[in-house]
């Protein structure tokens, strides 16, 4: 029994409430950093629009401009949601193959 423990994760100071707390910690963290990155990026498309135009057409720019941002923003998030359902699908696997 004492061989079980000391190769369990109770006995180096980390507790499976630790795991899941950290977890948590982690998406609220990703899902902070995703809407900070997302303020930032579009503060910098409305500087750019801001920015004096040699085109005549300066309304379609901006129109573009803001459609291909948004267009960036919306793989990004998708690509970055996909990563994290793919590590907790990976942690949900050795959890089970553990068992």
């Amino acid at each position: 029994m004492q061989e079980f423990w000391a190769g369990s994760s109770g006995m180096n100071g980390k507790t499976l409430g630790d795991s899941t707390v950290k977890k948590k910690r982690k998406t609220i963290g990703d899902s902070f950093e995703i809407r900070m990155q997302t303020m930032a990026d579009s503060f910098q498309v409305m500087a750019g629009a801001m920015a004096p135009s040699t085109s005549g057409s300066v309304d379609a720019s901006i129109a573009m401009m803001i459609d291909d941002h948004f267009k960036a923003l919306m793989q990004r998030q998708d690509e970055q949601l996909q990563q994290m359902q793919n590590q907790y699908l990976a942690d949900l696997i050795a959890a089970l193959q553990n068992k």
